[in-house]
């Protein structure tokens, strides 16, 4: 993040908020969700600022001599933290949804509609890494 001076008291104030908020939770594009350790890990996560889309800085292109060039203005919303300060669950699935196996052994993913084996990688046993839907596999009548 680039140094800047604040002088209005009410944006110094939402800037050591802010400032504090990264300090207090990880954002989502920071990962570490630790799902073989916790399967069921759905941690609060900070909000991404939606006019810089996370990046602190609203991108934009224009036409030069040379073909174009990308610049980074300074996001006004979020004071160029990339957030709104305020936290939601990473996935949004937290109901369970139980799923029967189907006659080619695979699992159709209710969240995303993906299918997967339940010994795949992609499910942690409770969750669908892909999006995060809380899933019970249960066995097909007469297995």
């Amino acid at each position: 993040m680039n140094q800047h001076l604040i002088t209005d008291p009410e944006q110094c104030k939402r800037m050591v908020f802010l400032m504090a908020m990264l300090e207090a939770y990880p954002r989502r594009s920071d990962g570490g969700l630790h799902l073989e350790e916790y399967p069921d890990h759905n941690p609060l996560v900070l909000q991404d600022c939606s006019a810089c889309r996370g990046r602190g800085k609203i991108m934009r292109c224009e036409a030069d001599a040379e073909g174009f060039t990308m610049y980074g203005d300074p996001c006004a919303a979020c004071l160029q933290t990339g957030i709104t300060g305020g936290v939601e669950r990473y996935f949004e699935n937290t109901r369970e949804i139980e799923v029967a196996v189907d006659s080619h052994g695979l699992v159709r993913c209710p969240g995303c509609g993906k299918g997967f084996t339940k010994r795949s990688k992609k499910f942690t046993g409770l969750r669908h890494r892909t999006c995060g839907q809380r899933i019970k596999i249960i066995s097909p009548e007469g297995s």
